[in-house]
């Protein structure tokens, strides 16, 4: 949703004579998400594809890194779209700052990153000792 709202802010929005989405800086910001986003999508995709395959045992290494990824991404978009909105980003006449904040909180809520990484270096320092 916060990609959405930044690309029609930036195709919107004209600063110093020219539409947003025009500047370098915000092509940037906009690509940058739409890889973020699409990176996410895909472990998405292979965490559920190795769980229907091997059962959720076997799928915990793409959880965790699902847990890590996901609602780090989630907050980095937002607060892309918040900087291209300027003022009206950190407003409640978007959404942009509730998802920033539920992001937020998904980072915390189960667990901080820090318990989820260091879960998935265990699974993955014991994956590499038996194989």
């Amino acid at each position: 949703m916060s990609a959405i709202l930044m690309c029609e802010r930036a195709q919107s929005r004209v600063a110093f004579g020219e539409e947003l989405s025009k500047k370098t800086s915000v092509q940037h910001e906009i690509a940058r998400s739409r890889c973020d986003i699409e990176q996410c999508r895909l472990l998405v995709m292979q965490a559920a594809e190795v769980m229907d395959r091997d059962g959720v045992k076997a799928a915990m290494p793409y959880i965790s890194m699902v847990k890590i990824v996901a609602p780090k991404m989630a907050q980095d978009v937002a607060d892309r779209a918040m900087q291209i909105y300027g003022g009206a980003g950190v407003c409640q006449d978007t959404l942009i700052p509730s998802v920033f904040t539920s992001a937020r909180f998904c980072r915390i809520a189960d667990g901080p990153d820090e318990v989820h990484m260091s879960q998935l270096a265990k699974i993955t320092m014991r994956e590499l000792n038996d194989a």
